[in-house]
């Protein structure tokens, strides 16, 4: 019960810096591709993202944060009552929107624009509020994990809290933790990595691979959750009833498919991508129908469709499982010394 009670009041606290002050504002709208971006490169963030006006942006220092986003109207006579029946939103900040360009304070991605507004409107009236501290905070608590269960350190733990509404000394903090792994762990994740990297193929096939525009959402297996932008739609072929959701497969441009654009390969023709999708017949005209991020990490996207060759990574699923048990067992035991 002492555990519960413990927990309990973390919870409160946390639910104390879950939000900022709200305040109000222009919310526009952005169409991808959204990578490479300012805060990230061409790392994928998800689309439930935002660019951030000179104001939030901060030298940077927006990266990462999360702000809750309601419509509350129209700023134009053309869309008087933009808003849906869910007017509100949360994304990241992914991006920066600079002067004079910029028209409003969040410059919100397609999809998280539709989930709250007509995008037709391309600007709508907003409040918006940051909730939690960023990204780094669920990182940062899954680091601190084990001192929940462990009464002895407790204290420590609670020591830790003091800080958390200053990121970046939370950051070192949680990095000086991570360094009392011990040498035992490195050698039983290296062998882990081993086994699965005989592992992380499956065999070669060769096809067409076509490109989709958002919004991306709904999605055939996930409804409305978001799975990022490197993601596909699979053929009648490989859909297999619905199996093929969650599966990745390795993809590599190999030449054009028409004269238009003979040679659309990029020089790093490969990409990774996730199943989320269906491409039906008849309008399905390739094996896998690649998100416009994806086709444009590989190919030309005027090139509109390319030869391929694919391989499912029949590990990666299994692999950021086990690494992510992997983790917690390991915190638990170095955590647990001089008991």
């Amino acid at each position: 019960m002492a555990s519960v009670r413990a927990y309990s009041s973390i919870l409160i606290v946390m639910s104390l810096l879950s939000f900022g002050s709200s305040d109000t504002g222009i919310g526009t709208i952005i169409d991808p591709p959204y990578l490479p971006s300012a805060c990230y490169g061409f790392q994928d963030q998800g689309v439930m993202i935002a660019a951030a006006n000179q104001d939030l942006w901060e030298d940077g220092s927006a990266c990462g944060k999360y702000f809750q986003v309601t419509c509350t109207g129209g700023t134009n006579l053309g869309t008087p009552h933009p808003c849906t029946d869910s007017p509100t939103v949360t994304i990241m900040i992914t991006d920066f929107c600079p002067p004079p360009g910029c028209k409003g304070d969040l410059d919100l991605s397609h999809e998280a624009f539709s989930a709250i507004a007509d995008p037709a409107a391309g600007g709508i009236q907003i409040s918006y509020q940051q909730t939690g501290i960023s990204n780094n905070k669920s990182k940062f608590s899954f680091c601190l994990f084990p001192f929940l269960i462990n009464r002895r350190r407790r204290g420590q733990f609670m020591k830790i809290m003091l800080v958390l509404s200053e990121e970046y000394r939370c950051e070192a903090q949680c990095n000086k933790l991570r360094l009392l792994n011990s040498m035992a762990s490195v050698r039983a994740y290296s062998s882990i990595l081993i086994v699965m990297s005989l592992l992380s193929f499956g065999s070669s096939d060769t096809g067409i691979g076509t490109i989709i525009d958002p919004p991306y959402l709904p999605s055939a297996c996930y409804g409305f959750q978001d799975q990022g932008v490197m993601i596909a739609a699979a053929n009648q072929d490989l859909w297999e009833d619905g199996a093929a959701c969650g599966k990745y497969f390795q993809v590599t441009c190999t030449g054009g498919t028409n004269l238009g654009t003979p040679h659309p390969c990029t020089d790093s023709p490969t990409v990774t991508v996730m199943i989320t999708d269906f491409c039906p017949p008849p309008g399905c005209k390739g094996d896998l129908d690649l998100s416009h991020e994806a086709f444009s990490a590989i190919a030309d996207p005027a090139a509109g469709g390319i030869q391929i060759s694919y391989q499912q990574k029949i590990a990666e699923v299994a692999f950021n499982s086990m690494y992510l048990i992997f983790e917690v067992g390991i915190k638990m035991q170095d955590w647990n010394f001089q008991q």
